[in-house]
């Protein structure tokens, strides 16, 4: 994680141990909390933030009865994910999760891999990418939901436009719905734009 959040930031750590119940066994819940004041975050907006700037991380813990990790994270107060970590005494890998921004509490999805929901005031996708970059689909994504309420491309920008992309094996299919803006696109699985 230090190429995308360079730097160090305090950090406040819980360790929550209910007493075991008889014939139960034993379980912990483990909370930390930084305001990453210190940390730079290199993400797209909204996501990043200078080192200077302080935004609330809270990552929340718990292990369940088949040793996977469910990982609750809240990153400033609109943007949650619950991510789960599977075989996680032995080999811990991740398995599935959601990433919601400004759309609501996440939820663990039946597919593997991560579904991304979110609502954006205004994105802009050419500046979230440098010159010449490729763009590939990674490989744990398992989906992408997003209301734009402005979506700029080049110099033109279009009102309340959805996208819609489910990835599968070897196809993703992105949808694009809008008065102004709609389509559909189908992708190789491989495929990298350029």
């Amino acid at each position: 994680l230090q190429p995308y959040l360079p730097g160090r930031s305090p950090w406040n750590i819980v360790l929550s141990v209910p007493p075991k119940q008889a014939g139960a066994r034993a379980s912990y819940n483990l909370t930390l909390t930084s305001d990453l004041h210190g940390t730079v975050v290199k993400l797209p907006p909204p996501l990043g933030k200078a080192a200077n700037e302080k935004r609330t991380l809270q990552i929340a813990t718990r292990l369940e009865e088949n040793d996977d990790l469910v990982l609750d994270l809240t990153y400033t107060p609109n943007i949650r994910a619950l991510l789960e970590l599977t075989d996680y005494r032995n080999k811990p890998h991740f398995n599935r999760g959601e990433l919601r921004i400004n759309a609501g509490p996440p939820k663990l999805p039946e597919r593997t891999g991560l579904a991304v929901v979110a609502h954006l005031v205004h994105f802009e996708p050419v500046q979230s990418l440098s010159v010449g970059s490729d763009l590939s689909l990674p490989p744990w994504l398992s989906g992408f939901q997003a209301q734009f309420d402005e979506l700029t491309l080049g110099n033109r920008t279009f009102a309340n436009v959805g996208i819609d992309t489910t990835i599968r094996k070897d196809m993703a299919t992105i949808r694009v719905r809008g008065k102004t803006l709609a389509g559909q696109l189908n992708l190789p699985t491989g495929s990298i734009i350029k």
